[in-house]
């Protein structure tokens, strides 16, 4: 199987590289950095190739178009999604599935005012931050898990995760038991053990958050 991943820079300018992607590699698998109860993107699947429903894709591109008023970057998955139908339109199969954390995981880094932040991208800085950030990757590596599994070794899979975040889905990817996952991801965090982590999440996160934590943490 053949792996590729490109990252969109997240700015007020269209980036290119995943739209171009498409086309070089031609891919049979695309996964998305979206939230996975949003299955607009799967619906695609559903169809043959000879019966890809471009209308719903031009509606789909509208409403990326209405997002990138407030977000311009989205407009490079407009691009993405050009490029995917000239696949289909050449005869190429590319089946897309969005592989991030549920939307209310999603949104709770907006609500706390997270996405505002110089990004903690340093272990031991921002519990909170990092409680996010491990539960969106667990989701993104359980889902990506059980797709991989069930496809040819000749598959082609094109990966648009941020590359921030594919390299930790690549780690948790490794079936990484409960004692490196702490210590990967919380291990620079003083006065947290593997122990009291569960106890430090309740005492320090936001309700919404725990709510995920208890769902979807490896290390209850």
């Amino acid at each position: 199987m053949k792996i590729f991943q490109y990252s969109c820079k997240e700015s007020n300018k269209i980036d290119t590289r995943q739209a171009e992607a498409v086309l070089r590699k031609k891919p049979d698998v695309i996964f998305f950095e979206a939230p996975f109860d949003n299955k607009d993107v799967e619906l695609f699947n559903k169809f043959p190739i000879n019966k890809k429903p471009f209308g719903k894709v031009k509606q789909y591109q509208k409403m990326l178009l209405k997002v990138s008023k407030k977000y311009r970057w989205v407009k490079s998955d407009i691009l993405v999604f050009d490029n995917i139908v000239k696949l289909w339109k050449s005869g190429h199969d590319v089946k897309l599935y969005n592989v991030d954390g549920p939307s209310g995981l999603l949104k709770i880094t907006i609500d706390n005012g997270w996405n505002r932040l110089d990004l903690p991208k340093r272990r031991g800085v921002h519990f909170g931050w990092w409680v996010y950030i491990y539960l969106r990757e667990k989701v993104m590596s359980d889902n990506i898990s059980k797709i991989i599994k069930k496809l040819p070794d000749d598959t082609v899979v094109l990966v648009f995760l941020q590359k921030f975040h594919w390299l930790n889905v690549k780690y948790q990817l490794q079936n990484k038991n409960k004692k490196d996952i702490f210590k990967y991801y919380f291990g620079k965090f003083k006065g947290v053990s593997i122990s009291n982590i569960n106890k430090t999440v309740d005492e320090r996160c936001p309700k919404k958050l725990i709510k995920f934590w208890n769902k979807y943490s490896k290390l209850i």
